[in-house]
């Protein structure tokens, strides 16, 4: 998926949006007990690059479980507790406020051993069960989550490239302009799903 600026600003929901980014769903849910994995070397732009899971929702809940969360470079004008963010395996079990509940959001990172965009690395978790998550990066355990709420509503398979308010594209457009195609783009190599069985 490939970002880079709008030949024009595009005015949707009352908002205007000037770079395009990008978003691919699955069309059958995730279930708990299941493995999945990515190879996914990220873009080379402040904009993100990312791997995660996303309930349908009633009032109850609505989960959303990142299994991989990271932009491509720093802006200058980045917050300062999103500095590695550019060098981090990142992940985050949130449950998103409705009319009902109230946002919950645990979530685990450890530095990798360059900058995400430098390579292709494996992002993978094991919904082991309703109540812990596992997380895996090339291959090996790295850390768990356990929600503080029953994780057990069936999850589709996300990947999208999109801008964060704490690191946001400089007013020239950034790498998100001047990137080349292959800087300007988040490569998945392969995206897999496996159910595990005795």
């Amino acid at each position: 998926m490939t970002v880079g600026v709008l030949d024009s600003t595009m005015a949707i929901d009352g908002k205007d949006f000037t770079y395009q980014g990008g978003i691919v769903r699955s069309i059958a849910p995730a279930q708990v007990g299941w493995y999945y994995e990515c190879k996914m070397k990220a873009n080379a732009t402040e904009m993100s690059s990312t791997f995660w899971l996303m309930s349908r929702y009633d009032c109850e809940k609505k989960l959303e479980l990142d299994i991989q969360e990271c932009v491509g470079k720093m802006s200058d004008q980045a917050e300062e507790w999103a500095k590695d963010w550019d060098q981090i395996y990142h992940s985050n079990a949130i449950h998103r406020p409705t009319e009902c509940v109230e946002r919950l959001q645990l979530q685990k990172s450890i530095k990798t051993d360059v900058k995400n965009h430098e390579r292709y690395f494996v992002y993978a978790a094991w919904w082991k069960s309703p109540k812990e998550i596992q997380f895996f990066l090339d291959g090996k355990y790295v850390y768990s989550i356990h929600p503080k709420v029953v994780w057990d509503m069936p999850a589709f398979l996300h990947m999208a490239i999109e801008t964060y308010s704490w690191n946001p594209v400089p007013e020239d457009g950034g790498m998100v302009r001047r990137g080349s195609w292959e800087e300007r783009t988040t490569q998945y190599e392969w995206v897999r799903t496996w159910q595990l069985k005795e």
